[in-house]
């Protein structure tokens, strides 16, 4: 059930234009729809990143592996959809390698 106060506000709390015509009405619930996925990959990917800096000292050096890995390839799918820009996703790779690379040479 929606709130009355919230009535005619998208999930930001910004106004929705009136549209009028029905390709701009379709329009508008798929950039919603995709703005809302989007927004769940990024979270994703944030949450992952978050967990492996954490983690890197700590856990052993085949789970972090296993972890960058798995960060490569979400980061890489999410900027093959322009959910992230290249430059960004080659930032956070660039960064959590040399992570790693610290962690293995301080583990070894």
């Amino acid at each position: 059930m929606e709130n009355p106060a919230q009535k005619g506000k998208t999930e930001t709390g910004k106004e929705k234009k009136a549209v009028r015509r029905s390709s701009a009405k379709k329009r508008q619930i798929q950039s919603e729809k995709k703005r809302i996925a989007n927004k769940a990959v990024r979270s994703c990917i944030k949450t992952k990143v978050k967990a492996f800096r954490e983690s890197a000292s700590t856990q052993s050096l085949v789970t972090n592996e296993e972890k960058l890995r798995e960060i490569y390839s979400l980061s890489d799918k999410a900027a093959k959809k322009k959910i992230f820009s290249r430059n960004k996703v080659s930032r956070i790779k660039s960064r959590l390698a040399k992570r790693m690379r610290k962690a293995s040479s301080a583990a070894v």
